[in-house]
């Protein structure tokens, strides 16, 4: 997970608290994390739960509705659950503001708004043996005593341009450059060429040329990608990594890079216009 310098500092030190908790039997604190969609709210969450040594469960805020008149009694077993564990219970809960809304807000059903009452009467005081964490890109409409319950709320914004160049290079390499060394060694290796001289198929062979995501190249893409979440980068180079089965004759270039940039920075720019009608 790539993240500004503070906000990092910050979720380390929440986790070590966490981890303290449980070490000298103090009460946890609960963690809203806040933010636009795809800027690692999620993944951080999951790695709080790992790290705090806690036993955890992770659900989506849209899967309580399904439950039913069951869902009360689901809630309830989570806090048997926390009393009964030696490490403590961590309750992820992802978009949130679908379990966790307004009460007053007419469009909840009475199963979610009795689930909802039986999470606030478990959270109402301070817990030894619970932890709840939190993510929504809404937090305005959390129910206010949902957020009442909150100690710490953590803004996750858009990737920077230092967290830009680091999220493309890393998944660069990751998804583009290891997948083609990947591939070649395979295309190279004796069972391949026995299978191509049986099936008289050639092996795919995939170059990329030197300039490519050089460093003229990568500023560039940090520059155009202003304003992409991390998930958005994440999916600029799974094209990317697309790409390279798609060619004709293997070959990666600069322009061929560039095009796929400027249709991601398209389609981008015509999902804001979308998100603001």
């Amino acid at each position: 997970v790539i993240l500004p310098a503070p906000l990092k500092d910050r979720v380390v030190s929440l986790t070590r608290s966490a981890r303290a908790s449980r070490r000298h039997d103090a009460p946890y604190r609960h963690i809203l994390l806040h933010g636009s969609p795809g800027t690692g709210k999620s993944m951080v969450a999951a790695e709080i739960a790992k790290c705090t040594g806690m036993d955890y469960a992770l659900m989506s805020g849209g899967d309580v509705g399904p439950l039913g008149t069951d869902a009360v009694t689901q809630i309830h077993n989570i806090f048997r659950w926390a009393k009964s564990s030696r490490k403590g219970v961590l309750l992820f809960i992802d978009e949130a503001e679908a379990f966790l809304g307004n009460r007053v807000n007419s469009g909840m059903s009475e199963h979610t708004h009795n689930a909802l009452n039986a999470l606030l009467y478990n959270t109402g005081g301070e817990r030894r043996d619970f932890m709840l964490v939190l993510a929504t890109n809404r937090p305005e409409d959390l129910d206010v005593a949902v957020l009442d319950r909150c100690d710490e709320f953590i803004r996750f914004p858009l990737p920077d341009a230092g967290c830009r160049r680091e999220l493309i290079s890393q998944h660069y390499r990751a998804l583009v450059k290891e997948e083609v060394a990947k591939n070649n060694a395979k295309a190279t290796s004796i069972v391949t060429r026995a299978r191509s001289l049986l099936t008289n198929e050639g092996t795919f062979h995939i170059q990329i040329d030197e300039d490519v995501m050089d460093r003229k190249q990568l500023e560039s893409i940090v520059a155009a990608t202003d304003s992409f979440s991390g998930r958005e980068i994440g999916k600029l180079i799974i094209t990317m990594q697309a790409a390279l089965y798609a060619s004709d004759d293997g070959v990666i270039n600069k322009d061929l890079v560039q095009a796929i940039v400027d249709a991601k920075v398209a389609e981008h720019n015509t999902k804001r216009i979308l998100m603001t009608k």
